[in-house]
């Protein structure tokens, strides 16, 4: 059996990532469903600081239509656009686990220090650990 070169590995995620894309574009344009923005539940109000925590739920047609959570950490004081991290957690967690861990308090360290902003979220059902950074 010969091995797999690294070449070759990288095309096979590479086609695997363009399968699934292709897939979920497909079933996007079969079962357009209802639209897949909501308005912002959270409008800003003169005075008020605005929220470091921003939570809600939403009906996922790509898990069986399972209510999926989510929640949104932001630094305390945002007023502009974020670069988001999104951190997924383990098959067994939910979307408060990296919540949990006290991502709050370290986006408020970091906006403390001089460190740039960026909104944090987490999302039920995903099978894996690995913090990206999206921008």
């Amino acid at each position: 059996m010969p091995q797999l070169t690294r070449r070759a590995a990288l095309r096979l995620g590479a086609g695997t990532v363009a399968g699934v894309a292709g897939a979920w574009a497909l079933s996007a344009l079969l079962d357009p469903g209802e639209g897949r923005t909501a308005p912002s539940p959270f409008e800003p109000v003169a005075g008020t600081a605005s929220p470091t925590r921003l939570s809600g739920s939403f009906v996922s047609a790509a898990r069986g239509g399972m209510t999926t959570n989510w929640v949104i950490a932001l630094p305390p004081g945002h007023t502009g656009p974020l670069r988001p991290v999104i951190a997924l957690h383990g098959k067994d967690g939910n979307a408060n686990t990296v919540i949990d861990l006290g991502i709050e308090d370290a986006l408020a360290q970091l906006v403390k220090s001089g460190g740039p902003a960026s909104p944090s979220s987490g999302r039920r059902g995903q099978h894996l650990l690995a913090p990206t950074c999206l921008g």
